[in-house]
């Protein structure tokens, strides 16, 4: 193994509760699903049912890994988050579940961090005050 064992963190989330069904998650900036991974390794039970992601060459590694049932919105004018709202989820969506996006921190993007418009994406994807 590449990686050592995940430690036990459960005692730091809240239980996710019976939906009797699978998570249904939407996964922005999906890349290589490193968050399906994540919560496989947590024990929680998922099937991802959108994904989006700029880049569309991920699509054959992503369909190869069975996600090839998944509405996948790859490419720079579908996987836009930029342009693309929570209206265009495939519902329904329990979790919406992302890191933020690559280009701006990785040493392959820009470096700019937070002054990087592509950034902005964190803050599109904000839920609304109440």
């Amino acid at each position: 193994a590449l990686c050592p064992p995940l430690a036990d963190l459960s005692p730091f989330f809240e239980k996710i509760p019976d939906l009797g069904r699978k998570l249904r998650i939407a996964t922005p900036c999906i890349g290589l699903h490193t968050a399906g991974y994540a919560l496989s390794d947590l024990g929680i039970e998922h099937e991802a049912i959108n994904g989006f992601d700029l880049e569309d060459s991920y699509r054959s590694a992503l369909e190869s890994m069975g996600m090839d049932h998944v509405s996948l919105k790859l490419g720079k004018t579908e996987g836009d988050l930029m342009k693309a709202g929570l209206q265009s989820l495939d519902v329904p969506v329990d979790m919406i579940i992302a890191g933020p996006p690559c280009p701006p921190f990785s040493s392959q993007g820009s470096g700019l961090g937070l002054k990087d418009p592509r950034a902005k994406v964190l803050d599109r994807w904000r839920p609304s005050e109440p």
